[in-house]
């Protein structure tokens, strides 16, 4: 009896290796690029290439707190204070302010966002198909870092009109 031999193609015929290495270069170059877009990049980069510095600290610190992640940022405020040889940092440079200023600025930002929450929820209650006011306590929420009820409230304003671009835009945030 006759055996039957099969021959199969090569792999290399049909992809080089070059291409190989370098589609799987161009996906890690987009992978790396996407993390750069969606993490602070230059501020956790610098506190990686100098942990020492107070000042990479204190820039992590401001990009956290525009986040709204305030635990993070008061700790990386309270890392680059405590590298700092003197905490009052008596500076050269045009509007810095001490560590303790920087503090109590922040605590009154989040006493105005909890000031103009209570605002908005009498609003609301006054108003309860007023979409806007919806909007504003999404918003406010998000700035405090409450993030199950920014989606609650934006939830109610998708109810009342779903088509908003600030709503849509909103969605698109807190997903």
């Amino acid at each position: 009896m006759d055996t039957i031999s099969m021959k199969f193609p090569q792999f290399t015929r049909f992809f080089s290796a070059s291409i190989l290495l370098g589609s799987l270069g161009a996906l890690f170059s987009l992978n790396l690029f996407a993390l750069w877009q969606t993490h602070p990049a230059p501020a956790v980069l610098g506190t990686l290439t100098s942990p020492w510095s107070s000042t990479s600290h204190e820039t992590l610190a401001h990009w956290y707190w525009q986040e709204g992640l305030v635990d993070q940022a008061t700790r990386e405020l309270h890392i680059a204070e405590q590298l700092s040889v003197d905490s009052t940092r008596s500076s050269q440079v045009l509007g810095a302010t001490s560590y303790e200023a920087l503090r109590k600025q922040w605590s009154s930002e989040k006493q105005n966002f909890v000031s103009a929450l209570s605002y908005w929820q009498s609003i609301e209650k006054k108003y309860s198909n007023y979409r806007d006011a919806y909007i504003m306590l999404t918003v406010l929420d998000y700035q405090l870092g409450n993030l199950n009820d920014a989606r609650a409230w934006l939830a109610r304003a998708q109810t009342l009109d779903p088509n908003s671009p600030t709503v849509q835009s909103l969605t698109k945030l807190l997903e």
